[in-house]
């Protein structure tokens, strides 16, 4: 069973500044006005106009200070957690000769190993030297033979696993071939294949060497960051206006 460590909820609520009006045109022509980013489509974000709301005279707030306080205090707390969740989808690699190689943990009963993987969308079957597994003290179930880069087959054996996880993915019930001889690619001890990438939504940033899991939601967790940090800024500004 593939599935993603469950990660903090995604859905936030805290009051509002009400500082910005976001307005675009939906696909009927309508325009439509709202009190948040979030609330905007993404297909209409590139097109959106932000309108900034004139902050009150000083002397003049109608903000509640101990109440624009505890607002302040919520902002930031949703901010760590946008934040956390960031970074639990961020995983760091290795880079070797345009190679990326990854830490994969392995699981079988109570045992378990971490290894550096080679990510390899070329190769159907996922393949670890049987070396790197001798710490797991399991027995190998014979399979049939793979063909090497070089044209050459040889002869694999199969190991069962309870589990992989690597970042915040998991497959349980996963199945690997075994390799008596070393993947040629140094500091890596296997090849982490297709029958575990097509399932793990992901992305590469080889500039800052990291693997982004769910990028999809990763963007949103970006655009709901800054939104946090503009809400979190104008906030304060209420807060100062109002202990005037």
């Amino acid at each position: 069973m593939r599935r993603f460590i469950t990660l903090l909820c995604l859905t936030l609520c805290w009051p509002t500044a009400q500082a910005r009006i976001y307005h675009y045109e939906n696909a009927e022509g309508r325009k439509v006005y709202v009190d948040s980013i979030r609330r905007v489509p993404p297909e209409f974000r590139d097109q959106m106009q932000v309108r900034e709301e004139r902050a009150p005279a000083a002397g003049k707030s109608l903000v509640n200070l101990p109440e624009a306080q505890k607002s302040e205090s919520n902002l930031e707390a949703d901010y760590k957690s946008v934040l956390k969740q960031i970074k639990s989808l961020e995983m760091p690699v290795s880079i070797e000769n345009n190679l990326v190689i990854a830490p994969v943990k392995l699981f079988v009963g109570r045992r378990s190993v971490d290894l550096k993987l080679l990510l390899d969308t070329g190769a159907s079957s996922t393949v670890i030297n049987k070396h790197a597994l001798l710490p797991l003290h399991t027995k190998f179930e014979k399979a049939d033979h793979i063909r090497l880069a070089d044209g050459s087959t040889v002869p694999t054996k199969r190991l069962k696993l309870d589990r992989v996880s690597i970042g915040p993915y998991q497959v349980e019930k996963f199945s690997t071939r075994v390799l008596g001889q070393k993947i040629g690619v140094p500091k890596a001890q296997g090849l982490l294949g297709m029958d575990f990438l097509s399932g793990a939504p992901y992305e590469l940033d080889l500039e800052r060497k990291r693997i982004i899991w769910e990028p999809t939601l990763y963007s949103e967790l970006q655009i709901l960051k800054a939104d946090l940090e503009s809400e979190i800024e104008l906030q304060k500004r209420r807060v100062e206006l109002g202990a005037r």
